[in-house]
């Protein structure tokens, strides 16, 4: 999944570059999106591996991934969230399986995220692609908590799955969207049930999930196979746009997943973050002595003095930062963005104001 409006990295991804596509990220000459294909050509080949994004992202998804089939770049008529996204996906590989009796498991991946560990991911996908395909069941990653973190979903893991003589993940008892800092220190602290991270990825059986599209959300499957149909007419085109653009805007979790009573959830343990603000880049980059970060790309020039705590990206400009504390700069082109670190999950909602879609 490739899509967004690149508010939360604000000004260095905007709602055509959003973070996936951000070179630097996440380290100087790599993108987010090409770890994320070069992680999962580990798992699939390249053939098998699709990357839903929007008709303004597509070009630069096709020059950053040349490796992709071109046809394996999918495009969306509009954002609608990851229950259009991931039906449109979902219809797509229908469509162009050989024949109705192949069921392949599929991997759904958001495309921003960050993995330290390799091939600890790679072991815990490997473990849910084994648990979905046995049980027949949408199965998720959960990410082990570090941190009593409010802006993600929890896991409340419930009975163990056992495969053999080891156990391979869990059942899920319950679902929990962004809870309040008492009750995400509470879920850290907790043993019985454990709570994980919800990271948005799910594995699931092509089949399983399409009977589930259908019975649920049967007008979004209706649109995403007519979108993901071949050969269509302009005006058929003009006509699938309006009936997409008219989609809910809403999750795959909610619409989907937790209506699941046999949803499966595998942990993993691999240095994940979604990078969802400034504060949570800073760590890709090691500090200086005074606790600054600076990342200076092209031609960019980054001097910090008598400073402590700041982190400073700049592309292809000078930034000069000079007796400030615990803040964040960001200068790309004609956008500079000045902020207290602290403040750092809110630049989405300015970003609004300063970068309309």
């Amino acid at each position: 999944m490739a899509g967004g409006v690149g508010r939360r990295l604000w000004p260095a991804s905007t709602p055509t570059r959003p973070k996936q596509l951000v070179s630097g990220l996440p380290r100087e000459g790599a993108t987010l999106l090409g770890a994320t294909v070069a992680r999962l050509q580990r798992l699939a080949a390249v053939d098998d591996i699709h990357v839903v994004t929007t008709g303004a992202q597509a070009e630069a998804v096709r020059r950053l991934v040349p490796s992709l089939p071109p046809t394996n770049v999918l495009t969306e008529p509009c954002g609608r969230n990851t229950t259009a996204c991931i039906a449109l996906a979902v219809a797509s590989v229908r469509s162009r399986l050989a024949s109705a009796g192949d069921e392949p498991v599929l991997v759904v991946a958001p495309a921003d995220h960050h993995v330290q560990d390799d091939e600890a991911f790679l072991s815990a996908l490997n473990r849910a692609v084994e648990v979905a395909r046995q049980r027949d069941a949408i199965t998720l990653l959960g990410i082990e908590p570090t941190e009593p973190n409010v802006g993600f979903g929890y896991i409340a893991t419930g009975a163990p799955l056992v495969e053999g003589a080891r156990e391979a993940g869990s059942r899920v008892l319950a679902f929990t969207e962004k809870p309040d800092k008492a009750t995400a220190q509470a879920y850290l602290a907790s043993s019985d049930p454990h709570y994980l991270w919800n990271a948005g990825v799910f594995v699931m059986p092509l089949g399983r999930v399409e009977r589930e599209l259908r019975a649920l959300r049967p007008a979004t499957w209706r649109v995403a196979e007519l979108a993901a149909s071949s050969g269509a007419s302009e005006t058929d085109d003009v006509l699938v746009a309006r009936d997409y653009a008219a989609l809910p805007d809403e999750p795959f979790d909610r619409a989907i997943v937790e209506q699941q009573a046999d949803a499966c959830v595998v942990p993993v343990a691999a240095g994940w973050s979604d990078l969802g603000s400034w504060t949570a880049v800073e760590g890709l980059f090691d500090p200086d002595g005074d606790g600054n970060r600076r990342v200076a790309l092209g031609q960019a020039q980054v001097e910090v003095a008598d400073s402590r705590g700041c982190f400073v990206w700049a592309e292809g400009v000078r930034v000069g930062v000079l007796g400030m504390d615990d803040v964040v700069v960001v200068a790309r082109g004609d956008r500079l963005l000045v902020c207290r670190r602290d403040l750092a999950q809110h630049v989405g909602d300015l970003a609004k104001r300063l970068d309309p879609e």
